[in-house]
Parts: C-alpha cells; structure tokens; sequence
C-alpha cells in the first residue's frame, strides 16, 4: 500500500521477515535503535514491538507525498517541515514525527 516501487516493497518484506526471525531480546535492540526515549517500548510485549518495527519499516520506504499522507491521515503535523530540505530529508522528518506518535 502506497509504496511506489517494486524493490521498495522487497525491501519491507526482506525487513518484515528479518523481524519475524528476531527473539524479543533483538526486537527490543532493534526498536532502540529508532531513536525513540529510552521508556519508550519498555512496557510493550513482544507481538507489539514487532507491529512498531514493521510500521517503521514500511514508513521508511514510503516516498514524500505518501508519506505527508500518512501523517495527515493520522493527525500529525506536517508543519515545520523547512521545504529547503531536499524530499529525502523532508521524508526522514516525517517518518521520524510517524514513529514518536505511533
């Protein structure tokens, strides 16, 4: 859904797949690496942080628009965004603002 190429889509499913393959120890590692505060994903059970990690992975590959798109669908400010940036660091500013509120 909404992503616009082929090898972006492998790319999820190659990503989906390395996650499902994963022990909760390695998905808690994983999710850290996103950035997030250090409590965030501390109370969550294995089934919920492997969801989270398979929504980054899919929003990582999703181009500009789609990725505006997806903010606007889930209420998040797309605002603030300096258009000065090129569309790859607008998208990696959305898709870090996805995964803070989701």
């Amino acid at each position: 859904r909404r992503l616009e190429t082929m090898q972006s889509a492998l790319c999820v499913v190659n990503r989906v797949a390395q996650l499902e393959a994963m022990d909760e120890g390695s998905l808690r590692t994983e999710y850290a690496t996103l950035g997030l505060p250090r409590e965030a994903g501390r109370d969550c059970s294995k089934q919920e942080l492997l969801k989270r990690l398979k929504e980054a992975a899919r929003w990582q590959q999703l181009p500009l628009r789609e990725a505006q798109r997806e903010c606007r669908d889930s209420d998040i400010s797309t605002g603030g965004v300096s258009a000065k940036l090129s569309d790859e660091e607008q998208r990696a500013e959305l898709v870090e603002r996805l995964i803070l509120v989701k």
